[in-house]
Formats: C-alpha cells, structure tokens, sequence
C-alpha cells in the first residue's frame, strides 16, 4: 500500500458519521498538516479505508490532494465514484485522470463523478449499461446501508 500521509482527502471529502462529520467538511480530528489528531482512536470506518490511489500502484501525481480526484470504489457494485475538490471541477478531464477513468470503464465499472457540495454529478458507463441502471444501483446500494447500518462506501456514504 502507498503512503498517503500528508493527502487528508479521505478526512475531507466524504461524511464521516461517527464523527459528525458532513460532506466536504473539515474533520475535526485533521490537523493542518493532514494529519490525524486521534490517529490511534480514530473510528473504524478511517481504519478500514483505502482510497483507490493507496491501494494501488499509481504515480504520485494521481494522489487525490495532487490529482484533484479521489476514486473510492461503491461495495458489491461494479461502481467507483469519483469525487472532486470544490475548487478543482475540472479535474477528471486531467489526461492522467482520464487514464484511471478509462481503465475503471474498460473493467466494466461506471464511474459516478461529484462535484463537490453542489451535487452535480456526472456518470460515465461501459458501453450497454444505462446511467439509469448505475443511478437505481446506487439507490440499491444506500438503501443496503439504511437497513444493514454500514454504508455505501467503505462504511461511508455517497450522496447522489
């Protein structure tokens, strides 16, 4: 696994509900360096994530904090959702960013791109799946998490 220590994004873009914390929020336990306050209290849902960049074998420049992207994968759907930095919309266009894009979609996933706390989203598909399907599996996914008490998102959730 790579070294994210310094990155943050994990502790900044999605919500955290042990935590209180929302969406696009600052974590109150992140210092200003990124790193974590309660390091060894943290919750189990900051234990167990990985973003995409950690868990694989990518070139610095597609960190999240660096790329502008952060890629989490949506459990037990052949989804990842790409989230963007409020001030860098434009990001999933970066040619280094379509790479990862491409790739996903070329193993059969969708991509559901965020834009930040505005809610708009994009969602990119292998070719004969409808964005229809990829948004009803994504409610799918939600509802599991209402009823099963975890989340979409390695026990986090996605809002769409």
């Amino acid at each position: 696994m790579q070294d994210c220590v310094g990155c943050g994004m994990c502790c900044y873009i999605p919500e955290i509900p042990e935590l209180d914390k929302e969406c696009y929020s600052e974590c109150s336990k992140c210092s200003d360096d990124r790193l974590c306050l309660s390091y060894d209290q943290r919750p189990e849902a900051c234990k167990s994530y990985k973003c995409y960049w950690a868990v694989n074998d990518l070139s610095d420049n597609l960190r999240p904090d660096k790329c502008g992207v952060m890629f989490e994968k949506v459990e037990n759907f052949p989804i990842y959702a790409a989230f963007l930095l409020p001030h860098r919309p434009e990001a999933w266009e970066e040619p280094n960013v379509l790479g990862i894009i491409e790739l996903l979609i070329s193993q059969g996933n969708s991509v559901v791109i965020g834009n930040g706390p505005n809610k708009q989203i994009l969602v990119l598909t292998p070719i004969g799946i409808e964005v229809s399907d990829v948004l009803n599996d994504i409610k799918l996914a939600q509802e599991q998490r209402r009823v099963n008490g975890g989340s979409v998102i390695h026990n986090r959730s996605i809002h769409v």
